[in-house]
């Protein structure tokens, strides 16, 4: 974490950043600036951090030169609705400098201007256009871990492979859940100060977790297999599932295990057995996944990952949990602009 050099020059950049009061100062667990000023990049383009102390609806505005007085002829400007920007061409290497400040600035105040050196021969990873991805995705399935043109191929390797002991292993697990009765939508937990929150909390996710991952590898092993009755066993978990209120007990502002486990293995076990799915209940489920998408959403516009990338939430759950989602939903719900905002964090 970048934070300011024990030097007259980083004395004035602190001194600069205080007056311009709406960049956050460095703290603990949180980002600072980037590109440091002074900051050799391993990649091409940079990307540029430039964590706010509030929010701004109109985002925020960086500026970036070779010359430190940002002529307009040599300046490049970009806008991003989010506390980070990546441009989606490679700049020429050269030496560079850079300032920002949010969209909505009443005064023309600009962040300290730091510096930053871009060699020639760094990797060049411009980031992708998410619409044009999204429009190749297409609605074509299943689409994670086995595309849909290599599915009958993949499933002949796997039976040659594993042999026939593994596919009587896989259709033995679905016989064991065969007719085995379905988790109960969760009860809503105590207020805080109640002494049971903690063991309800608990029995919670020591039954949702098994049961979620129990319709994992039931859509697993359709997938790699096409056991029926897999397949079939799988729906009526995911179904069950998609049944629950996305608004209620289950819901990430209530209860964040089970919603991330809904979210983490849902939209997952909805790509591998979607054939399976007439399509009022693929609308079942996309309605329920859109729900608790923008609910995991809307924490990121609560507490922006770019500001807060250390909570072992969003970092360990949310940042994978949403990628993964929205790539098994991409051209059927509308997700392409928090896949772009998943990807920017992954850049």
């Amino acid at each position: 974490m970048a934070s300011w050099p024990l030097t007259a020059g980083g004395v004035l950049l602190a001194a600069l950043a205080m007056a311009a009061d709406f960049e956050a100062p460095p703290a603990p667990f949180q980002t600072s600036p980037r590109p440091a000023d002074g900051e050799v990049l391993s990649a091409n383009p940079p990307c540029f951090v430039t964590p706010a102390t509030t929010a701004s609806a109109a985002g925020y505005t960086v500026e970036c030169s070779p010359d430190p007085a940002f002529p307009p002829g040599r300046t490049q400007r970009w806008t991003s609705p989010y506390m980070l920007t990546v441009p989606e061409a490679v700049l020429p290497p050269d030496e560079y400098h850079w300032r920002w400040r949010p969209a909505d600035a009443a005064d023309a105040t600009w962040s300290p201007v730091r510096r930053f050196a871009l060699p020639a021969g760094v990797p060049e990873v411009p980031f992708p256009d998410v619409a044009a991805w999204v429009r190749r995705i297409g609605t074509t399935r299943p689409r994670l871990l086995v595309h849909a043109d290599r599915l009958e191929a993949i499933r002949r390797e796997a039976a040659e492979r594993f042999g026939p002991a593994w596919l009587k292993a896989v259709h033995a697990t679905a016989e064991r859940c065969q007719g085995q009765a379905l988790l109960p939508e969760p009860e809503f937990l105590p207020e805080t100060r109640d002494v049971k929150r903690i063991a309800i909390y608990q029995r919670i996710f020591q039954t949702t977790r098994p049961f979620m991952r129990e319709l994992a590898v039931l859509a697993e092993n359709y997938l790699l297999t096409g056991d029926a009755l897999s397949g079939q066993e799988a729906r009526r978990r995911l179904l069950h599932v998609v049944g629950w209120d996305p608004r209620g007990s289950t819901s990430l502002n209530h209860n964040d295990e089970p919603a991330t486990e809904v979210l983490r293995y849902g939209p997952t076990a909805y790509d591998r057995i979607v054939d399976l799915l007439d399509d009022a209940e693929r609308q079942r489920c996309l309605d329920c996944f859109m729900v608790r998408l923008q609910e995991m959403r809307q924490r990121w516009v609560e507490r922006p990952f770019e500001k807060h990338p250390y909570e072992s939430h969003n970092m360990g759950y949310y940042l994978p949990d949403l990628t993964e989602a929205c790539l098994a939903l991409a051209g059927e719900a509308p997700v392409e602009e928090m896949l772009r905002y998943a990807l920017l964090q992954l850049w």
